[in-house]
């Protein structure tokens, strides 16, 4: 019924740029928003229901409509038609989930990081590091020594000097695919930051193996070192996140005694 009332809500709010009749379908995917497709008898368009609990989730609603708005003359980027901190309206991006695990296409991969790393943006940058630590608060508590040790991971990182344009949340969901053209999807995360979490959050989403990482690190002129350092706090990242809002956790998610047991014989 919320989730009704809400969906009605923005509806109104869009009404002038949709005028009907309209065909909703409820998208499925989103792990902490709802996506719902509509169709008017002009266009074909996406609104994004966004989930209210922002300060466990991570997210800046505002830093995200900016984002959209200086890369709307990219061709990957969502075209955004309207926004508030309660919902989003973009073009509907068409196309199909991009490939992933041995399937995933390195070069496709490599092409959008690049472009989208290209652009330096303005606002205050995301550091990984310190994210963790911030939905630690929000988090389940950990056991001792695995707090210890994750606390320990984030204060030997060091932020990146010259950050850039950033998405920091890359999976075949996000990535759709038709033709030659590619749009990422959903930037709520996005900020600038280091290239090596990016590129860490490409080999998790996408489940690449070590030699596919090998071959993207290489690409993008990223050491092993720092990808190895990159992987452990981005995945520290995804574990904490779940733990902060465990009613969005899949069964995917991974534990924290398991993210001890593949970090610590490695650090």
């Amino acid at each position: 019924p919320l989730m009704t009332i809400a969906l009605f809500e923005a509806l109104n709010e869009v009404k002038d740029t949709l005028p009907g009749p309209l065909k909703i379908t409820a998208w499925p995917g989103g792990e902490c928003n709802r996506l719902f497709q509509i169709q008017s008898p002009s266009q074909q368009v996406a609104l994004r229901l966004n989930h209210s609990e922002v300060p466990s989730l991570g997210v800046d609603r505002r830093r995200e409509i900016n984002i959209l708005l200086n890369l709307s003359n990219e061709p990957w980027s969502p075209k955004l038609i309207a926004a508030c901190p309660r919902w989003q309206l973009c073009h509907w991006a068409p196309g199909e989930a991009a490939p992933s695990g041995e399937a995933a296409d390195l070069e496709s991969l490599t092409l959008a990081l690049q472009q989208v790393h290209h652009h330096r943006p303005q606002g205050e940058p995301l550091n990984v590091a310190l994210q963790v630590q911030h939905l630690l608060t929000h988090a389940k508590p950990l056991p001792a020594h695995i707090h210890t040790f994750l606390l320990d991971q984030c204060q030997a990182y060091s932020f990146v000097k010259q950050p850039v344009l950033c998405h920091h949340d890359w999976h075949p969901g996000n990535l759709r695919v038709s033709g030659p053209e590619w749009t990422l999807l959903d930037w709520e995360f996005a900020a600038a930051g280091d290239p090596a979490m990016d590129l860490a959050g490409v080999c998790l989403g996408f489940d690449l193996s070590e030699p596919q990482a090998t071959v993207l690190a290489d690409n993008l002129g990223i050491s092993e070192p720092r990808l190895r350092e990159a992987q452990c706090l981005m995945s520290a990242l995804a574990m904490v996140w779940y733990r902060a809002n465990p009613r969005l956790a899949g069964a995917a998610s991974t534990s924290a005694e398991q993210w001890y047991e593949d970090w610590s014989q490695i650090s």
